[in-house]
């Protein structure tokens, strides 16, 4: 899980700061996705036992909450998504 792109943004900027229209995996179309707030990332963290999480972005389509990094949309072999109620 190491070794991913970046999802923060141009190569000006430390993360991702504003919400950006990019595909997502189990919508199956291009979505509004959003940085995460403070409670997800310490929740990603837990989930990958890695430190930084600035790069990663949630998909803000209903009840989706698909995780990815700005230049990847599949990090993984499967969806990893953030539980209802982590806001």
């Amino acid at each position: 899980m190491r070794g991913l792109s970046v999802c923060a943004v141009p190569a000006d900027s430390d993360s991702m700061t504003e919400p950006r229209h990019l595909s997502c995996r189990t919508c199956g179309t291009r979505e509004s996705h959003r940085p995460l707030t403070v409670n997800q990332k310490a929740w990603l963290r837990g989930k990958l036992k890695e430190l930084y999480v600035e790069e990663y972005c949630m998909c803000a389509k209903g009840t989706c909450r698909n995780v990815r990094t700005y230049n990847t949309e599949r990090c993984w072999p499967d969806p990893l998504k953030i539980p209802p109620g982590i806001d």
